[in-house]
C-alpha cells in the first residue's frame, strides 16, 4: 500500500544546488572554476554566465553535489581563494 511513498534516506536530501560566482575577466576563469568543482566530484548541470562588464563576469551554476568529497562551506573557501574570484556564494531558495 505505501510502496511508492517510502524513499531512501538519501533521495531526500537536497542533491542540486546553485552558486553564484563573479570572475575576473580573465582568460581561462570559466575554465579553471569547472575544473576546481570537477575535483570535487560534482556535476555540473547548467551555467549562466553574463557578459564582461567592468572587468568582471557573473556566473551561475547549479550543480548536483550528491557525490561530493568535501563540504559546500570547503568549496566556497576553495573557489574564494582562487585569483580570478572576486566572490563566490550559495544561492538559497
Amino acid at each position: 500500500k505505501y510502496k511508492d511513498k517510502v524513499f531512501e534516506a538519501i533521495e531526500t536530501q537536497k542533491t542540486v544546488i546553485t552558486i553564484s560566482v563573479v570572475l575576473k575577466d580573465v582568460l581561462g576563469a570559466l575554465q579553471s572554476l569547472l575544473k576546481l568543482i570537477a575535483s570535487y566530484h560534482i556535476n555540473v548541470i547548467t551555467i549562466t554566465q553574463s557578459a564582461p562588464s567592468d572587468g568582471a563576469a557573473s556566473v551561475s551554476l547549479d550543480l548536483r553535489i550528491n557525490e561530493m568529497t568535501e563540504s559546500m562551506e570547503t568549496l566556497l573557501k576553495d573557489i574564494n581563494a582562487q585569483s580570478f574570484v572576486i566572490s563566490a556564494k550559495e544561492v538559497i531558495r
